[in-house]
This record gives C-alpha cells, structure tokens and sequence, in this order.
C-alpha cells in the first residue's frame, strides 16, 4: 500500500501543487471536494483520468456512484482492489 500511496501522493504534487507528506492523515478520510480539502469538481475529474493512467487501471462506475473516490484512503482502496483482481 506504501508503493500506491507514493505514486498518488506524487499526483496530488505534480497535477495540483499538493504537498500531502505530513498533512496526509489529517486529510486521509475528508472528502477532496468538502471544505476542509477544498478541491473543485474539475480536478477531481482530472485526479480520476490521472490514476486510471498512472496506474494501468480502469476505475469501476460503483466505485465513483458509491463515494469511494471521494477520499484519499477510499482512491488508495480502489487503486489497491484494481491491482489485485487485474
């Protein structure tokens, strides 16, 4: 899991400027779009197509009508559940 969590921390760098390093566990289960993160719609989308791309995988429509890639910890779970069953 430290290997996805590296690779995803560098994308929140690279495409937004987001340093997650030690604010990572404050914002591990805050939703990207709510308040506290505060990630407009747009770069959530780009956050999408950047994992897909990042890590050869296709990130299944439950994941997204359900919420689970809406948090840092619920991508982290998506990514981690898409490279074992693929």
């Amino acid at each position: 899991m430290e290997h996805i969590e590296k690779k995803l921390d560098d994308i929140f760098k690279r495409r937004f400027g987001i340093e997650m390093g030690q604010n990572k566990d404050k914002f591990r289960d805050k939703k990207l779009l709510g308040q506290e993160f505060g990630m407009p719609p747009r770069d959530l989308l780009y956050l999408f197509f950047d994992v897909e791309k990042e890590f050869s995988i296709k990130i299944p429509q439950d994941a997204i009508v359900s919420g689970q890639f809406s948090t840092y910890n619920g991508i982290c779970k998506i990514i981690y559940d898409e490279l074992r069953n693929g």
